[in-house]
């Protein structure tokens, strides 16, 4: 477990958070370095045996950051331990609910569709009514599954992710709701938007940078 010596000297396993990866163990005053030369960033998320959770490096005295007495900002520490959701698990969750959505989008549009006919309507009309249905019943279902407790689809409770904020809470339903429509800005990009999500340091898609989210594993 180590600890610190007589000389100062940390040999205490360390633990960093390197974009969805947990990194280490390293010795204490190997952690040391890294930051001192610029190769972690200071407020890189760490942990050792000796703390409850994940902390800023710079938070940490032992690391050279302020002394206890300083009050330190809180951040939430449980995205580091969890990890952000790689660009496949989200393909592989988007899928899934898009198979779920379209088929409570086709039921629901056929019997209102339906009576819409009956009533006299023409085709026009029940094209007006089935995108309706598809876009009340979506954005009930991204919006209201992923701002519950839940904080996540059909499609990510499968794959073992979910929504948060950028400090790995619950987020609203109106930040779920912009979430949910900044899709279409990131479709129609040739769907660049969805494929930040390969590429970006905290696999954001562009929907969720517009919308300060991030999806996470559980």
């Amino acid at each position: 477990m180590g600890g610190l010596q007589d000389d100062g000297t940390d040999t205490r396993q360390w633990y960093y958070a390197e974009g969805d990866q947990r990194k280490g163990p390293v010795l204490g005053a190997e952690l040391k370095r890294l930051l001192r030369a610029g190769l972690l960033k200071r407020d890189v998320l760490v942990w050792t045996d000796t703390l409850q959770d994940w902390a800023p490096a710079n938070s940490l005295p032992q690391l050279g950051g302020p002394p206890p007495s300083v009050r330190v900002a809180p951040r939430r520490r449980r995205i580091a331990a969890a990890g952000y959701a790689g660009f496949w698990k989200r393909f592989l969750a988007a899928f899934i609910d898009g198979i779920l959505v379209n088929a409570v989008a086709f039921v629901a549009g056929f019997a209102l569709g339906f009576g819409v006919a009956s009533s006299g309507g023409g085709v026009e009309g029940l094209e007006a009514v089935a995108n309706l249905i598809g876009i009340v019943v979506g954005w009930a279902y991204y919006a209201a599954m992923e701002s519950s407790t839940m904080q996540a689809t059909l499609g990510k409770m499968a794959l073992g992710i979910k929504v948060t904020d950028l400090n790995g809470d619950r987020i609203s339903f109106g930040r779920a709701t912009g979430r949910h429509f900044g899709k279409i800005i990131s479709g129609a990009i040739c769907l660049i938007g969805f494929i930040m999500a390969a590429f970006t340091e905290k696999k954001q898609a562009l929907h969720d940078i517009m919308a300060g989210c991030l999806v996470v594993n559980k």
